[in-house]
């Protein structure tokens, strides 16, 4: 599977620097997860020259979720069982906001 396309990268693109955004006005761009165990990240912005996507990352308890950055690579290169490596949410569309997945609206 293709981890990133060429229309998540112009979505990263069109959203920018989400630093000094309200909470309701940062798209999540792309929800990576484990299918084979606990770790989702929702993806809201990416920094194409270092490979950092900051995301809200859920490992498997909502208590330590929280905000943060996870390398391109670590993503590219888990494995996890069977082999199985991280998979991109086809199905998970822009439409829901950083604060949709912190206040778990959104899964």
């Amino acid at each position: 599977m293709m981890l990133l396309t060429r229309k998540n990268l112009k979505d990263f693109e069109k959203q920018g620097y989400t630093g000094n955004k309200k909470l309701t006005e940062i798209k999540i761009i792309v929800k990576f997860f484990n299918p084979t165990g606990a770790g989702t990240w929702y993806c809201y912005e990416y920094e194409q020259g270092e490979g950092i996507f900051w995301c809200f990352a859920n490992l498997g308890d909502d208590t330590f979720a929280e905000c943060g950055t996870v390398a391109f690579s670590e993503i590219q290169d888990f494995k996890g069982k069977w082999g199985l490596g991280i998979e991109r949410d086809r199905h998970f569309g822009t439409d829901h906001t950083l604060q949709d997945v912190i206040d778990f609206k959104v899964r």
